[in-house]
């Protein structure tokens, strides 16, 4: 009976150490794993556009962006796409571009995306405005597959002269499906203005609000400013 004593002793202390760890480390070490990702967030973004016209009714895009957000404390998303668009009569414009984006945003499914997009442009004036519908298809390469998605965009824009200086003011509307979902599952809308610094170069800004119920986070407000430019 001794000799057992005194092995139980012995075990004691090292079972009750163990306990013990057991009970800290998951709190300590594995807090943030068990909490789920936001589904809120503030974004800023800044976007670069640019065009360069090859003949009269083609031009070279280059674009470029940015996203910071305010939950991350760091730029999360970046992005570079390369085109071309034609134009037919003022009122048609048909793009195509690759685009390359690495997504660092948590809850994401990927973090690199290889992106072939085509788009049609349809505008017409109604008195003061100027109304356009982009319908754009896009097939992502993603995490070893593929998919599909179409966003459609509504844009009423209307051109202003203050003071000599150009500048319009425009709201949108943008929604979007996907194949891997199966639905429609993203909304946005954007209120904001563009103003014309020279022949060649304008800045839009603007504040954008999205509602999505898959992406995390997928309920988001921000502001972004685009600068535009012709070379």
């Amino acid at each position: 009976m001794k000799v057992e004593s005194s092995r139980w002793r012995h075990r004691l202390p090292v079972k009750a150490i163990l306990t013990v760890s057991l009970a800290l480390l998951p709190k300590a070490l594995f807090c943030q794993v068990a909490q789920p990702f936001p589904r809120q967030d503030f974004e800023t973004r800044t976007d670069f556009d640019a065009a360069h016209a090859v003949s009269r009714n083609t031009d070279f895009l280059v674009t470029g962006g940015l996203h910071y957000t305010q939950d991350q404390g760091h730029v999360v998303y970046r992005k570079f796409s390369t085109g071309f668009a034609y134009h037919w009569h003022k009122f048609l414009t048909v793009e195509h571009y690759y685009q390359f984006s690495q997504n660092d945003e948590p809850g994401r499914l990927y973090q690199y995306e290889n992106r072939l997009a085509f788009a049609a442009i349809v505008g017409a004036p109604l008195k003061h405005w100027e109304i356009s519908d982009r319908n754009l298809a896009e097939l992502r390469f993603v995490v070893h597959e593929q998919e599909w998605r179409y966003r459609n965009r509504l844009e009423f824009r209307r051109p202003l002269s203050i003071e000599r200086r150009q500048l319009s003011v425009f709201v949108w509307d943008e929604v979007s499906y996907s194949t891997r979902f199966g639905i429609w599952y993203r909304n946005r809308v954007a209120l904001g203005a563009e103003r014309k610094l020279s022949r060649r170069v304008s800045v839009e800004a603007y504040f954008l609000h999205q509602n999505d119920g898959y992406s995390r986070p997928g309920n988001l407000d921000g502001v972004e400013m685009t600068l535009k430019t012709r070379f």
